[in-house]
């Protein structure tokens, strides 16, 4: 099929992700259409993805720990599982002062310098992650989508952070 034109098409505001996502009998169960208004290539892509990341490996791990968090983790730090920002400063506010000249004790408490940060951060063992497992599962909602990650059980190393 062709794309509509979105000038002349009457196509919704939002997308709906049961549809975007899911076969004819899947949406429909979750409240879309099912009409497929989208086209197969949301569906196809997300079958795809299920199959490559929710498979699992000879060991039994799931390959996402392979194909997703080893890849980022080892191309950020080194060490497959392993993030690592040393040194690197990850927030910080600084709030500014006031411009005028103070002339209560309650300005005079807030035109002090306010400075938060967060750096050093450390995140080990992230590439232990189990069932149950959901990234972009379309709800009975239209436009919300779930997602739950679980990282170790009893049979891996705990997170370290």
């Amino acid at each position: 099929g062709t794309c509509p034109n979105r000038a002349s098409a009457e196509l919704p505001l939002f997308v709906d992700f049961r549809d975007l996502f899911l076969e004819t009998a899947d949406a429909i169960t979750l409240g879309g259409s099912g009409s497929a208004p989208y086209g197969s290539l949301g569906v196809n892509l997300y079958t795809i993805m299920e199959r490559m990341l929710y498979g699992k490996n000879n060991d039994g791990t799931l390959m996402i720990n392979d194909l997703v968090v080893n890849s980022i983790t080892e191309a950020q730090s080194g060490v497959p599982g392993k993030l690592d920002f040393g040194e690197t400063e990850i927030m910080s506010f600084l709030n500014p002062p006031f411009l005028e000249n103070a002339t209560n004790i309650f300005r005079d408490l807030l035109t002090g310098r306010v400075e938060f940060g967060i750096g050093g951060l450390l995140a080990d063992n992230l590439n232990t992650i189990v069932t149950p497992l959901e990234l972009l599962q379309p709800t009975t909602e239209a436009t919300s989508i779930s997602n739950e990650v679980n990282v170790g059980n009893s049979e891996y190393p705990d997170l370290r952070a």
